[in-house]
């Protein structure tokens, strides 16, 4: 061997010897691909580069940024960006190299230039925007009417959002008293979480979307950095694409974020989205009015032609009807005059009929009764031989009963040598019923007997 064997800990020294007497600071750009804060307040990095053909990764290292140098750099970037400093975005860092023996190399980030970044933003936003005016989409959404009255509306915003509270407040207690039946869909209105947040709460709606005239999107302060979900390209591409209109009161002031570009209608603040409404209501109202107004004077109007027409008909139709009531009243006497002589002629036939009826009624009636005399008189003989058969039959079954009450009379019975023996009243037939000292009473045909048992 030529040389000595060394340890890894030996040569990780002459790694780090040469890292650090070689390599000074360097100002480097990369994609923060993974970011944590420890709660020390140190933030620990990933930094990778990709191949811009097919995004694959070709380069990658860990960084760390202390916490003395996080508490500036972080609201530095997001004060100058209006972004948060947060993984996937590009960025230039200035960095030293380190090796440590154990961990290996890592990168310390001393500085940051947020203008890079800005710059990489407002092309990121920019290729967002052509993507979505080649589709077709980017003002598909503002093609929308609006309803006449747009009063039933799907509300995404979070629920503790102050500029959620006013929006309520301000629609639902207008001057004007308008009526607004508000639905919230509660999301997620910054940061990583928002986009998805925001686009499920958008997929909800759409499943209900006959209920709705139009969707609101607000949110109320906040950093500016905190706006960067509203420049995403799915978000962007699920509004403008949807059948309702959407409004936005993001509450910002600075240049429009891509879904403000591909929304309906553009508002700074919640409550100048309610104010928006609000105008909408008043202009149908006032719309309301003038018809009402219209319809009011044609309806005056067509009253005093009707009027008039009327008044000529009814002058019309009264002649008419004095030139019938005067045909008819001749009528009418014709007629009278028939009816007379008719009913004279009538009546006249009717009493020579009923003279014929009345003799031959009478002569019908005789006859009739000298038949129902004869027929009485047939039967009264008849009803004389059957009552006197039935009082000959019920005078022998009275015979038969008086002689049979006659047998079964006691007296009867005691005459031929018999006696019944009582004991208080009544007749005794068991003699165990009896006890020592009872008196007893024996009848006979003739007289009694009265007797004490021993």
């Amino acid at each position: 061997m030529e040389h000595a064997p060394v340890s890894l800990f030996e040569l990780n020294g002459l790694v780090k010897t040469l890292i650090k007497n070689n390599l000074h600071s360097y100002w480097l750009t990369a994609e923060i691909s993974e970011l944590t804060v420890n709660y020390s307040g140190h933030c620990y990095l990933e930094f990778v580069q990709k191949d811009e053909k097919n995004d694959r990764i070709i380069a990658r290292a860990r960084a760390t940024i202390w916490a003395n140098t996080f508490r500036m750099i972080k609201p530095y970037f997001e004060t100058t960006t209006a972004r948060q400093f947060s993984s996937g975005i590009k960025v230039m860092v200035r960095v030293t190299v380190e090796f440590h023996e154990v961990y290996g190399l890592s990168l310390n980030v001393l500085d940051i230039e947020p203008t890079y970044t800005v710059g990489e933003i407002a092309i990121r936003r920019q290729k967002i925007i052509e993507k979505l005016r080649s589709e077709g989409v980017l003002e598909m959404n503002q093609g929308l009417d609006i309803a006449y009255i747009p009063n039933r509306i799907a509300v995404i915003s979070s629920k503790t959002a102050a500029g959620y509270e006013d929006f309520f407040d301000q629609l639902t207690n207008n001057p004007n008293k308008f009526k607004f039946y508000l639905k919230l869909f509660p999301a997620i209105m910054q940061g990583n979480e928002a986009e998805n947040s925001i686009i499920r709460q958008l997929d909800i709606i759409f499943g209900n979307v006959e209920k709705f005239d139009a969707v609101v999107i607000i949110r109320g302060g906040g950093a500016q950095a905190d706006l960067e979900c509203f420049n995403s390209y799915w978000l962007a591409y699920n509004i403008a694409q949807f059948p309702l209109p959407v409004l936005t009161g993001i509450g910002h002031e600075q240049d429009d974020s891509v879904v403000d570009m591909v929304a309906h209608t553009r508002l700074k603040t919640p409550t100048a989205v309610a104010e928006y409404l609000i105008d909408c209501m008043s202009v149908a109202e006032s719309d309301l009015f003038m018809v009402e107004e219209q319809i009011a004077d044609i309806a005056r109007e067509l009253v005093l032609s009707e009027k008039s027409s009327l008044k000529e008909h009814a002058y019309l139709l009264n002649k008419a009807v004095n030139v019938v009531i005067a045909r008819e009243n001749r009528r009418l006497s014709g007629v009278h005059s028939n009816c007379i002589a008719v009913a004279k002629s009538k009546i006249s036939a009717l009493k020579i009929k009923l003279s014929r009826s009345q003799v031959y009624l009478g002569e019908k009636s005789k006859i009739f009764i000298l038949a129902m005399n004869g027929k009485i008189l047939l039967e009264k003989n008849m009803l004389r031989s059957s009552v006197k058969a039935l009082f000959a039959g019920l005078k022998y079954e009275l015979g038969a009963l008086a002689r049979e009450s006659d047998l079964n009379n006691p007296m009867h019975i005691l005459k031929k040598g018999y006696s019944v023996t009582t004991l208080n009243g009544k007749a005794i037939s068991d003699s165990s019923v009896l006890s020592a000292g009872d008196k007893i009473e024996t009848l006979f045909y003739k007289g009694k007997t009265i007797s004490k048992i021993e």
